[in-house]
């Protein structure tokens, strides 16, 4: 078996600690800021569950950059959801002093190679993409927030926000065409 593979199989079975750990860091490197910052939806664990997923299957596909662009991905959402831009990079560091501190020795370097290729790509300028949302219509905010639950993996928050939208009066036909189409699209 590969030290990928190997680094891969610890990670996946270990995903809820390392989670619980970084998330224990990320709370306390932002004691105080999440009110500010109306972070209260943001649930850290659940955070790096899904960077510690994201890098699980880069390792088992040996495809490195793939973590790195949806690191840049993920602060770009941050960006345009007008969150602070260094909380994606914030979460990461986290997630590898959590690695760090615990992953054993023999498949670290692999893993910790990645995150720290991540973390170089935040340190530099984001590229601005262009997309089709204006975050100041409401159907436009809607479908932005749906595709963000979407790429992270929480299917069951954009069911309900679609659910929520429908339920405060959007309709359905609005929602499949002015929500969801425009998502997929983007």
């Amino acid at each position: 078996m590969s030290t990928n593979a190997i680094a891969a199989e610890i990670l996946e079975k270990s995903a809820s600690a390392y989670a619980r750990q970084a998330s224990v860091r990320m709370e306390t490197q932002l004691a105080g800021v999440d009110a500010e910052l109306d972070l209260a939806a943001n649930d850290w664990h659940s955070d790096a569950m899904q960077r510690i997923s994201d890098l699980v299957a880069c390792l088992r596909i040996d495809q490195p950059d793939l973590f790195v662009e949806k690191a840049l991905w993920l602060a770009r959402a941050y960006a345009a959801r007008g969150l602070p831009q260094d909380l994606p990079r914030s979460s990461l560091i986290s997630l590898r002093d959590a690695l760090a501190e615990d992953f054993p020795e023999s498949s670290a370097g692999a893993v910790l190679a990645i995150v720290d290729k991540a973390l170089a790509a935040l340190d530099q300028p984001l590229e601005v993409i262009e997309t089709e949302f204006d975050t100041s219509d409401r159907f436009d905010s809607l479908a932005l927030k749906y595709l963000v639950f979407a790429l992270d993996g929480l299917a069951e928050d954009g069911i309900r926000l679609i659910i929520d939208a429908v339920e405060g009066g959007i309709a359905p036909q609005d929602v499949i065409s002015r929500v969801i189409i425009p998502a997929q699209r983007e």
